[in-house]
């Protein structure tokens, strides 16, 4: 798999492209990850121990629910990765943008179908 980001990005930089965002942060333990969303985007990042297992269908629906604009959630996944497409698919996003960089998009009646 090819670099995707810029080694000097920092945290800093994150925190500043990401401050308009709505961050839910997942807890077991310890904070396992987060759901980032804005207008209608949201962004899923679990460490890796706890996929598969880190929520169940009704967290993730509620949480796709509550990042949806005008009742659909959209999500951007790399062309080459496959576990995070998969994921997507079986929730029930429709790849709608077929570039280097995929857009998937649900809408309210399709969550899980």
């Amino acid at each position: 798999m090819k670099e995707r980001f810029n080694p000097a990005y920092g945290f800093e930089d994150f925190k500043h492209d990401f401050k308009d965002w709505y961050f839910d942060y997942i807890y077991r333990e310890q904070c396992i990850g987060a759901v980032i969303s804005r207008n209608g985007f949201i962004h899923i990042g679990i460490l890796p121990e706890y996929r598969k297992r880190w929520a169940s269908k009704n967290e993730i629906t509620h949480l796709i629910k509550r990042a949806m604009k005008d009742g659909k959630a959209r999500t951007t996944i790399f062309r080459d990765d496959n576990f995070r497409k998969d994921f997507a698919e079986r929730i029930g996003f429709k790849m709608i943008d077929d570039n280097e960089i995929q857009t998937y998009e649900v809408d309210y009646e399709n969550i899980w179908k």
